[in-house]
């Protein structure tokens, strides 16, 4: 594999962040997070972030029994909730703010995610696949609202997930539970620390039948690392797997669902995805205020996806034999008509789509926590560096809806003159890169003024295999500010507020399906490419948090507003094509609301209420 040379002088870049000295042995050392993004942790407190933060710990993902990172999200997060429209509980898009993280390219992407410093949004599409985590293996959420040292999709904010090691976690722990639907699950943890060494290992797997018909779903994952914390530096080698085959069958229609509650309108809606990311992150103290982080990942992604529909083939008026799509002649790929087999019943499509995807990259974040003319000073600067290799094929085959709404044979290829419906075989190389710095001064014992900004690079490739009409070239710029202002209005509430502005790069996704004459199908069949302009979001926040411990109890509230303004946003717009759409810019949206939360602790008994 080629290395862009670019790419290379940036990682040349990101070297010269390393540490050039260690502390002597016996020296404390402070162990930071690795985000790559300053203000989600580390040496900066949630306290003086002008932004809304909300830290979900591991008791947090665990007190309803099994973990569950996304029922924790969704019952547990001020402003978070699950939209189902992949049709499967392990694969939901995660909204926070209005903004989406979710599986289904279709989806605006709209969140920045991380996994222990890594950007999980997948390069193609920006997605996240939720399923490919662990959850029993997650030590810390963290929600944030947006901020632009998280790079590109933060328009929304971001969620970083902090996974276990050895030092946070000693011991074996497994467990198995089952339920209805076929549902059932084995998991296990085992962490052991010596000396200055440790390891954790854990690993899940999942099975459930679905309460509908021809809908099982299967999922195992595996998380390892291994770590060396020394007198004033820090190792971690992280290795994630996954391998999962997740149904989730569309909508019913109400008739349907009324003469059987578990019928399915059409079958198979499947998706496999198999997973590696295999990581290493650096920590180290410079001596004085001084510290650097450090990571490097190599990852690669396959999934496969069928999909089946009913279709809107019929055969032609002209008594040809044939089958046309309106007025239009089905063709396959020889050029020839596709003839109408069906004596009676229904016609029906198979969507099949493979993404290969392979990816690399670093980041390297250089810290001060000290003294700048009397007053506290947290200060960082970073650089991120995220490149990523996928292989799109897609295809449609035309064939018969049976009696128990499967799709069967005979499976003609689909492949429309005018495009409307054909094979699709494309490669996408995109290079994100990022610059970023960040400052948290404490003005005064109570005061804290913040400020940041990130310059975020993005080149993006597409190569048609088939012919050139997806060949094409895109590259996007943006610096992206914020300034924030946190106060101790009493020694146990602080008011906040700030502007920010993020910014997202059209996806390979949306750039290869963005023209209204020769749409796709919801399984994304991708067409040439009119140019799509980034998405730039501004964000106004302010509120007032708290907390106080009163006679065993901890109480922890927040309350604020927020209002995010999106400069040309990104849709998946219907077409005049029956089931098929593209993307578009469709000018400025808006995205508004109040969040408000309260958080009892008391002994083992915690309670909670939020409201957006």
């Amino acid at each position: 594999m080629r290395i862009p040379q670019r790419a290379l002088l940036f990682l040349a870049a990101l070297a010269a962040l390393l540490p050039a000295r260690s502390k002597a042995a016996g020296e404390p050392v402070e162990t930071l997070t690795i985000t790559a993004a300053p203000l989600s942790g580390g040496i900066v407190s949630a306290d003086s972030i002008s932004t809304n933060v909300q830290i979900l710990d591991h008791t947090d993902i665990e007190n309803s029994g099994s973990a569950s990172a996304l029922r924790t999200l969704s019952e547990t997060g001020g402003g978070v909730s699950l939209s189902g429209a992949q049709g499967n509980p392990f694969q939901p898009s995660v909204v926070y703010r209005g903004f989406e993280g979710s599986p289904l390219v279709g989806d605006a992407q709209g969140l920045a995610v991380y996994v222990n410093g890594i950007r999980f949004n997948q390069p193609f599409g920006d997605t996240v696949n939720w399923d490919l985590l662990p959850d029993i293996a997650i030590d810390r959420l963290t929600v944030q609202g947006s901020a632009p040292a998280f790079g590109l999709n933060a328009l929304g904010g971001s969620i970083s997930a902090v996974m276990k090691d050895g030092f946070s976690f000693q011991g074996t722990e497994g467990e198995i539970s089952g339920g209805s639907f076929g549902f059932y699950r084995e998991a296990f943890q085992f962490g052991a620390e010596k000396g200055n060494r440790a390891i954790y290992i854990a690993a899940t797997k999942s099975n459930e039948s679905g309460w509908r018909d021809h809908s099982p779903s299967a999922l195992t994952n595996f998380l390892a690392d291994a770590g060396w914390h020394g007198n004033a530096a820090t190792l971690h080698l992280n290795l994630i797997a996954a391998q999962t085959n997740l149904v989730g069958n569309g909508a019913v229609p109400v008739e349907l669902l009324a003469a059987r509650r578990s019928a399915v309108f059409t079958f198979p809606d499947r998706t496999k995805n198999s997973y590696v990311l295999a990581s290493a992150t650096a920590t180290a103290d410079l001596g004085g205020p001084w510290s650097v982080t450090a990571d490097l990942y190599l990852d690669g992604l396959r999934q496969a996806t069928v999909n089946a529909d009913a279709s809107d083939a019929s055969s032609c008026d002209d008594a040809s034999g044939a089958l046309c799509f309106d007025d239009t002649v089905a063709t396959d790929t020889s050029g020839q008509p596709i003839p109408a087999f069906l004596s009676g019943g229904a016609y029906g499509q198979l969507n099949r789509s493979t993404t290969r995807t392979f990816g690399y990259g670093a980041a390297s974040q250089l810290n001060y926590e000290g003294i700048f003319f009397t007053r506290s000073d947290h200060a960082v600067l970073g650089a991120a560096f995220d490149h990523g290799r996928s292989r799109f094929e897609a295809d449609s085959q035309l064939g018969a809806i049976n009696n128990d709404r499967g799709f069967d044979g005979p499976g003609f290829l689909i492949d429309q003159a005018d495009g409307s419906i054909a094979p699709v075989n494309v490669t996408a190389s995109n290079s994100y890169y990022g610059i970023y710095a960040s400052n948290v001064l404490e003005l005064t014992s109570t005061v804290a003024l913040s400020a940041s900004a990130r310059f975020n690079i993005a080149e993006i490739g597409l190569r048609d295999q088939i012919g050139t009409s997806l060949n094409g070239e895109h590259r996007f710029t943006r610096l992206n500010p914020a300034v924030g202002l946190s106060a101790k209005v009493t020694p146990e509430t602080t008011f906040y507020a700030g502007y920010s502005e993020a910014n997202r790069a059209p996806t390979p996704a949306e750039l290869s399906c963005a023209d209204e004459a020769a749409p796709c199908s919801l399984t994304n069949f991708f067409v040439g490419d009119p140019p799509l302009k980034q998405v730039v979001a501004h964000t106004v926040e302010t509120g007032l948090r708290g907390t106080m411990q009163t006679s065993g109890v901890g109480l922890d509230w927040h309350a604020g507003f927020f209002r995010t303004d999106s400069d040309d946003d990104i849709q998946f717009v219907a077409s005049s094509v029956l089931g098929r759409a593209f993307f578009e810019n469709v000018g400025t949206t808006r995205r508004q609301g109040v969040d408000a939360s309260v958080k009892m602790r008391y002994g083992q008994l915690i309670a909670g209420l939020d409201y957006s």
